[in-house]
Formats: C-alpha cells, sequence, structure tokens
C-alpha cells in the first residue's frame, strides 16, 4: 500500500544521548556530531530500482530543533510549533540538534526512501581514537485512504572514529614489584614505518642507541625504503610507577625534536615497528599487550587494525638497590639474642670516580661526625689494586639501622668509621653486593672493648705506672745496698 505521508525525526549523536523515540533507552554516543552544510537530498526509489528525487518544498521540508529528546506526539505528526524551524542556508547549524523531514509526496508501495545529508563531529580535538558516535530515528507515517497513523524506530548504527595504538609505560623494581619514582621521569621511543631495519644481509640490525637508529632512518630518506618516523615522549609522574596511556593520533607526545609534529594516518594492515633504549637505571623487561607477553627485545613489530585498539606496554625494571645494614652485639648475637647499637658511623665506597662525593659534602661531614674518612680506600695490592672512592656517609639510629638508598653500581665496600660507644671499631672493609635484589641487608656485630689512655679514664695506664715504680724503687735499694757493702 501507498504511503500519503511520512514525518522522519533523528536526533543527531551526543554525548548521554537517547533513542529518537524513547528517552529510556540510552544510546551512549561518545562524541557530538553536528550538521555539516543543509544540503538534503531526498529520494523514492520503487520497487523497479528508479530513482525520483523530490523537490523540497513541494514533495517535502526539513526542520530543525534544539530539543534532543521527548518527542511529543504532535512532534512526530509533524505538526507546526515553535520547536520547529524551517531549515536554511542561513541556519546556525550550531542550534541543530534534532532534524524532521516532511515527506507529503505519495510513495508507492515497496518503495524505499532514502534521505541523505552531511555531518560532521563538532570538537575533533576532544574525540578520542576508537570512539563511537550512536545515531537511529523514528518515523511516523500515514497509509493512502487511512487516517490512522502508525510509527516505527528502527535499532541504532554507529560510526567509529577510527583506533590508534596506545602505549603506556610501567616500572618494576628487581624484585619484580611496582617501582615508584619520586620525580617526574620521561622514557623516549621511536616509531616507524615497516618491519625492523635489516642490514646489508638482511639481518636484523643491532642498534646500541637512539641516535644511531635515527640515523640509519635518516639515511633511507630518498630512497625505495624510506621510512617515515616519529620520537615520542612519555613520563612517569612522581609517585607513581606507571605512566598514563598515550593514544598516538594528533599531536600526543610529540614535541619540537619528535621529527613532526602530528602524527600520521596509520594504514590498514601496514607494518610499523617501536623501539625504546633504556638508560640509566632501567633495563628492558618486556613488551604486553594486556596479559600476553609480545617480546623481550628492545622493538616491536605490530600490524595495524583499525577496528582493534593495539595497546603497548613497555616494563621497565629499575636496577637502583637500596643496602639496609643493622649494627648488633657481638656477645649478644652469639646466644641467639638481638640488641641493636646506635651511634655506628660507615663510609660507602664506590668504584666510580663520578659518583664520589662533592668537595662541598666531604667538607660538611665535620659538621655532623667527628671521625672523618678518608676519601679513598685501595682494595688489593701491586696490578691488581683498585681504588674506591667515597660516596656516603651514615650513622645507626637508635634502632640500630642505616641504609644507603638508590645504589647503582652492582657492589659497594663498607669500611666502619665510628664504633657505638663502648665497642670496639672493626675497620676491615666489608664488600656488599646487589645479588639481584632491590633489598639487600646485611647484619655487623662488634665486641664491646675498653676506653684506651687517649680517652681520660684510667684504664691500665695506672697498672703500667704502678710498675715502673716498683722497678724504679728496686733500682734504688740495690745502689743503695752496693754502696753499704762498698763502706765495708
Amino acid at each position: 500500500m501507498a504511503i500519503a505521508k511520512l514525518v522522519l525525526i533523528d536526533n543527531l549523536p551526543d554525548e548521554g544521548d537517547t533513542y529518537a523515540f524513547n528517552d529510556e533507552l540510552e544510546r551512549d554516543s561518545e562524541y557530538t556530531v553536528v550538521l555539516a552544510n543543509t544540503d538534503f537530498v531526498v529520494k523514492i526509489i520503487d520497487e523497479n530500482n528508479n530513482e525520483t528525487i523530490l523537490t523540497a518544498g513541494t514533495d517535502y521540508k526539513v526542520e530543525y530543533s534544539s530539543k534532543t529528546g521527548d518527542f511529543s506526539g504532535a512532534d512526530r505528526s509533524g505538526t507546526a510549533s515553535s520547536d520547529w524551524q524551517e531549515l536554511t542556508s542561513s541556519t546556525n547549524l550550531s542550534e541543530v540538534k534534532s532534524i524532521r523531514v516532511i515527506i507529503t509526496a505519495e510513495i508507492p508501495a515497496k518503495a524505499t526512501v532514502a534521505v541523505s545529508f552531511d555531518a560532521k563531529v563538532s570538537d575533533p580535538t576532544n574525540v578520542d581514537p576508537g570512539s563511537v558516535a550512536w545515531n537511529n530515528f523514528g518515523y511516523r507515517y500515514q497509509v493512502s485512504g487511512m487516517s490512522t497513523e502508525m510509527e516505527a524506530m528502527p535499532l541504532v548504527v554507529g560510526v567509529k572514529v577510527p583506533s590508534a595504538p596506545e602505549l603506556t609505560k610501567e616500572l618494576v623494581d628487581l624484585n619484580g614489584n611496582a617501582y615508584t619514582v619520586t620525580e617526574d621521569t620521561t622514557f623516549s621511543f621511536v616509531i616507524y614505518e615497516g618491519d625492523e631495519l635489516t642490514d646489508a644481509n638482511n639481518n636484523n640490525a643491532s642498534y646500541t642507541s637512539q641516535n644511531e637508529l635515527v640515523a640509519a632512518l635518516e639515511a633511507l630518506t630518498g630512497g625505495s625504503d624510506a621510512r617515515e618516523y616519529r620520537i615520542v615522549t612519555i613520563t612517569v609522574s612522581a609517585g607513581s610507577s606507571s605512566s598514563d596511556i598515550l593514544e598516538l593520533f594528533d599531536s600526543y607526545g610529540l614535541g619540537a625534536d619528535s621529527h613532526g609534529t602530528e602524527w600520521w594516518d596509520w594504514e590498514e594492515g601496514e607494518q610499523y615497528t617501536i623501539a625504546e633504549f633504556t638508560q640509566g637505571s632501567y633495563t628492558l623487561k618486556e613488551w604486553d599487550s594486556g596479559n600476553t607477553r609480545l617480546s623481550e627485545s628492545n622493538s616491536y613489530t605490530f600490524t595495524y587494525n583499525a577496528a582493534t585498539t593495539i595497546s603497548l606496554t613497555c616494563n621497565n625494571t629499575c636496577q637502583l638497590w637500596n643496602l639496609n645494614l643493622t649494627k648488633v652485639d657481638a656477645n649478644h648475637q652469639a646466644v641467639g639474642d638481638i640488641k641493636t647499637l646506635e651511634g655506628a658511623v660507615f663510609a660507602l665506597y664506590t668504584k666510580d670516580a663520578d659518583l664520589k662525593m662533592s668537595d662541598a659534602d666531604y667538607n660538611a661531614l665535620a659538621l655532623s661526625f667527628t671521625d672523618i674518612p678518608t676519601r679513598e680506600i685501595t682494595i688489593g695490592e701491586g696490578t691488581s689494586a683498585v681504588t674506591w672512592y667515597l660516596k656516603a656517609v651514615k650513622k645507626t639510629d637508635s634502632d640500630g639501622t642505616l641504609s644507603f638508598a638508590n645504589l647503582s653500581e652492582e657492589e659497594y665496600y663498607l669500611v666502619e668509621v665510628t664504633a657505638p660507644d663502648g665497642y670496639n671499631l672493626n675497620a676491615t672493609p666489608i664488600l656488599v653486593s646487589r645479588e639481584n635484589s632491590a633489598e639487600v641487608s646485611i647484619t655487623v656485630a662488634n665486641s664491646p672493648g675498653y676506653e684506651m689512655p687517649e680517652s681520660g679514664g684510667p684504664g691500665t695506664w695506672m697498672f703500667t705506672l704502678i710498675g715502673t715504680l716498683f722497678v724504679l724503687f728496686g733500682g734504688v735499694g740495690l745502689m743503695l745496698l752496693y754502696g753499704h757493702r762498698k763502706m765495708i
């Protein structure tokens, strides 16, 4: 049967929107869509696939409203009201939230009605890759020869913004636990088109630094194997062990030195490679996606799929470790008891001269410590002798403990500089190693001792003096006796 009148209402996609004819059903669009222009094309296609383009103003008219829902029966029937205005070339398109198309030309039985218009994203800068805008319309129609109107509402259809790869940085310590940074820490990556670069023999090229890789990519410029590339940075904020998710689109993660201020258009089915060259205290642990381990190499190649968000996580291991020392009484330790000792001073020495204590810090030690350690010690003899440099000085607290934090070298030497009061000093250097652990703890015991004469106590010097006096008096007696005999 032919249709004498057809009214279509389309509320354009908007964040938090609902179905056209049912406000209780949420469409959940993730971004807003607006009309791009006022150009509409309405045509009828009969059962023989013949097309008839309708004339605006005679066969149909297009109206707009600022309403986004809650359409009344009058709205759905095409009844004129102040809520609906004619759409013209002078209409402010930002005010168009819904459109209503009223077709009065007869629509033959078994025909199809096609309404075409252009729309666009309202604010592209606030639309994330992979976001979806959902749309549907409701329509009310009147069959020729009947006064009753009927209506229907098709299911929603969506428009999805092509996805972009996502990158996240996560940090762990040597024990595999989350490592929290104390200051903002930035990491750098190179992302380039194609599979991993190969050398002249078609083997995976081995680059030891980001600069080497960039130089190799630059050398390809202008050739048949030229590659676009970007240098991207990602930051783990102070107090965190992981970065925010960085979406690789628009200009995110790019800067003045990124070899481009915007990302390229990711091509369906094409390969891309991402590489990181860790520096300082971090080593690359692995690349993963969700719970799937992808690679333990410094680079990973993936294939772009617009329908699927590729989420890459680069995991780094922080090689820094903490040395924790506890000073105890040797006699108590021998019987299985623990008595911690306060006031022991230890000096930490490193083989790396670049890490030694500054002159200013060394001169300031006199403000906190009575006994000042030497700036260097030598371990070994002859050609095997190694110089170690003073790095830090610490004193055990009331719990008998001290800690040297964020150590970067594999091993250090500890030297006791001051013993706790009433205990003997043990100045023998102690070698401590990282042992592939984020926390290394050692216990150092001291034996009780006695104060020497220089400390001001009576000690052994009194007994030494008394013995000397006995010897002197004995000598005088002999001299007197000898003289007496001479007189005899």
